[in-house]
């Protein structure tokens, strides 16, 4: 006691002898008997009241100071298990087994009967006790928390019913809006151990079950984060703790909801550790109540693993549970209320998808009640509510638009008149309002472009309308932006399909030449975003839109590709350039009468990636070469000569580190056109020579990289060596030990060269720079 009068609470040295005092105070009240601790149990509880413990910053302190209170709080109070708590069955298996129930009833009341006899000594010093406790429910760590729901578990079991029903009504009033997730964690924890305990009875589960519910569903948003996965997982373990404490009979009314909610939780839960712990309440409950609907067919495929992943528990467990009438509603309402205005993005494109995968399983609730209810939000106030919604409306337009095709129907069969003129005016709202402009517009940009594309999918009827204007507007401006370019470039294609091209598949020539020649004439805009959007744009055109323009359009991104003086800096953008060339076979089955010069030049330190741009280009048209064989020779013709600018004439060329990149781009480059040797004869030696020659560099990476590849290349292509001296060169380069200096290694690579009728590569001298120098002038 006198460490508790005297210790510091401020320095580190006060604190740890703190530490230790309350501690052993708190095993004494264990372990010791009641008759000798009971006499100082008021002093003890009163020295700690003095300490305000609850005010310090170290959690260890506040945790043993609450244990200290509850060993106190025990220590008023007699040992007995309370007559009136819920009891189900005997924790013994055999007792289970071999007591009947009617003996089993008999023994419970004559057991209640001599217990009701029983005084109750309620010292005064037990209120402060359990307020201590209470207020420790809301404490900002999850450790004192937890030692104090214990202390409530273990306090209300020695308590008669009278007050432990006023306990269980304090707990409950910790789950208001004006708590923190603190508070509501805290008394998920107290619940649980009160259930497990049986000191819930089954009257209380009225008031209990709707508040277990909500912390179920608890997510309070912070900005741009939330708070309140603790507490959802905390109701789980509720919920747990009901399946092992009450018969299924007393839990029987509380099922469907209980259920309905559990399976919210394990499938749309953003957080893991949530899911997971919803799945094992759910198998739990399962398990012992059995009352559960469809619960061993849900469980078998929502098990623990399952859960772990959240696409899949989105796009193919909430299908699989929406199968089951007693679930559909609830899940689509969970979405379509909760899910769609979640902080997180990627939860909510999510939502938007498995709305549109459930649709077709409930289509009059979506046509009377979903569309309806989302249709205002996608103009509303809250950004992340209009966002959630504008993609979920468009990707229930596609799925019903997808369901009218297999019924060989159309959408308007399924959507009325109403519905319709919400659609089109979605857009028009958004652009009077201002809406695709600071920080919410980039998710603006990107949901209308998602609702552009879905809706061009859908083949809504808007052809011709002013609304087609606007969104090609909306189109060439998302363009213009970093972030939002991909999600636009994706719509493109459904877009100009649907709305730009007549019955007959061809399109219209004033709208051809006005969209090409903008897009084109952005290429050379001086903002490099706006390049990398134009460029993958013509990349996603389709190919009714670029016949009679493929020539300007490739040689525009073949410029954009190029390096000149004026923009070196925008790699990216010629990174784009190029992927537009690549991305569409549109362009190669057109090519076959067009001479492409793709030129190498720059600096030194830009070969590599010219190369490998070259390299990217050279293989996607030798891959299409059936579809111009005028243009094969062309192409390879330009990759040997990408080759023949940074293939070494001596390995002493190559004793820089950053040189090594280039060697591998030779190595990868020269297997592949060795399979083309049948369009130019001429350039396989020089090939296998170049090749050949990476086989002694000073650099032990390349030197091996060269052996592997020329393995594979000799297994893929056995006609390039004698048969007769294929199976030793094989032999050479496999059991060769190419780490080796260079001067062992080169007469090996000198024999493999013999042995492929290869002409030895010759080391010639290079004059350096300073020998070129004059010699100075004597003075």
């Amino acid at each position: 006691m006198s460490i508790l009068y005297n210790a510091d609470k401020i320095t580190m040295v006060g604190m740890t002898q703190l530490s230790g005092c309350l501690r052993m105070l708190a095993l004494l009240f264990k372990h010791g008997k009641r008759e000798d601790l009971l006499e100082y149990a008021p002093i003890v509880l009163r020295r700690v009241e003095e300490l305000t413990l609850p005010e310090m910053r170290n959690t260890i302190l506040r945790k043993l100071g609450v244990k200290v209170v509850q060993r106190i709080g025990l220590t008023f109070l007699k040992q007995r298990v309370a007559s009136w708590r819920y009891q189900r069955g005997s924790r013994s298996l055999a007792d289970n087994l071999t007591l009947s129930k009617s003996q089993a009833s008999d023994a419970s009341s004559s057991m209640q009967d001599r217990n009701e006899d029983d005084e109750y000594d309620i010292p005064d010093e037990l209120e402060e006790v359990i307020e201590q406790l209470l207020a420790g429910l809301k404490d900002k760590d999850t450790i004192v928390r937890w030692s104090a729901a214990k202390g409530i578990g273990r306090i209300t079991g020695r308590l008669p019913q009278e007050l432990a029903g006023e306990v269980v009504g304090s707990v409950l009033e910790l789950f208001t809006l004006q708590e923190s997730d603190g508070s509501w964690h805290g008394g998920c924890l107290a619940l649980a151990e009160l259930g497990r305990r049986g000191l819930l009875v089954t009257e209380r589960l009225v008031e209990v079950v709707p508040v277990v519910l909500k912390a179920l569903a608890y997510d309070d948003r912070r900005g741009n984060f939330s708070v309140g996965a603790h507490v959802r997982d905390a109701a789980c373990y509720v919920c747990w703790s009901f399946a092992r404490a009450y018969e299924p009979q007393d839990i029987l009314p509380y099922v469907t909801s209980i259920a309905s909610a559990l399976v919210k939780a394990s499938i749309f839960d953003r957080e893991v550790n949530v899911r997971r712990a919803a799945a094992a309440a759910f198998q739990e409950n399962v398990g012992r109540q059995g009352t559960f609907p469809h619960g061993i067919d849900i469980l078998t495929t929502a098990d623990y693993y399952a859960v772990g992943n959240r696409s899949i528990c989105y796009l193919e467990l909430s299908v699989f549970v929406a199968q089951f009438p007693e679930y559909i509603q609830s899940l689509i309402d969970h979405l379509k209320d909760i899910k769609i205005s979640h902080w997180d993005s990627s939860v909510r494109e999510l939502t938007a998808k498995a709305l549109g995968n459930l649709a077709p399983m409930a289509l009059d609730y979506y046509v009377e009640t979903v569309l309806p209810d989302l249709l205002p939000k996608t103009t509303g106030i809250d950004l992340y509510l209009r966002h959630g919604a504008i993609l979920s409306v468009s990707e229930i337009i596609q799925a019903l638009s997808s369901l009218a095709v297999q019924q060989n129907g159309k959408i308007t069969d399924y959507v009325n008149q109403e519905i319709m003129e919400q659609l089109r005016t979605i857009a028009k709202k958004l652009t009077d309002a201002k809406l695709f402009r600071g920080l919410g517009g980039e998710l603006m940009r990107k949901a209308v472009s998602c609702m552009i594309q879905n809706l061009s999918l859908s083949r809504i009827p808007f052809h011709g309308e002013p609304i087609i204007e606007l969104w090609q507007e909306i189109i060439d401006d998302n363009l213009h932006h970093l972030e939002r370019e991909l999600a636009t470039v994706n719509a493109i294609p459904a877009f100009f399909t649907e709305y730009y091209r007549d019955p007959s598949g061809i399109a219209n020539p004033a709208k051809q030449e006005q969209i090409v020649e903008k897009y084109l004439q952005e290429l050379k805009n001086s903002v490099e975003n706006s390049r990398m959007g134009y460029s993958l744009a013509l990349g996603a055109m389709p190919k009714f839109l670029i016949q009679g323009c493929l020539n300007s359009i490739l040689s525009g991104l073949i410029v954009t590709s190029q390096i000149t003086p004026g923009d070196k800096k925008m790699a990216e953008a010629r990174r784009d350039a190029v992927n537009a060339i690549t991305s569409s076979n549109e362009f190669v089955s057109q090519s076959c009468d067009l001479n492409v010069d793709v030129t190498i030049h720059g600096q030194r330190s830009n070969i590599r990636k010219q190369l490998l741009v070259i390299t990217l280009v050279s293989s996607f048209m030798i891959g299409f070469r059936s579809n111009f064989i005028c243009g094969l020779g062309m192409t390879i013709t330009r990759t040997s000569s990408c080759l023949s600018h940074v293939t070494p004439r001596s390995t002493s060329q190559f004793t820089v580190k950053s040189q090594i990149s280039k060697l591998l781009v030779i190595t990868l480059v020269s297997p592949f056109m060795i399979g083309f040797r049948s369009n130019f004869i001429c350039g396989l030696g020089m090939i296998i020579a170049r090749t050949s020659l990476c086989l002694s560099h000073v650099t032990p990476r390349s030197t091996k990289t060269t052996a592997n590849k020329l393995y594979e290349t000799l297994v893929t292509y056995d006609d390039l060596c004698p048969e007769e001296t294929l199976e030793e060169v094989m032999t050479i380069l496999s059991e060769t030990s190419w780490d080796d200096p260079v001067e062992e290694v080169r007469p090996i690579r000198n024999k493999i060269c013999d042995l492929m009728n290869v002409k030895r590569p010759v080391q010639t001298k290079t004059v350096s720079m300073d020998a070129q120098k004059p010699a100075p002038s004597p003075h």
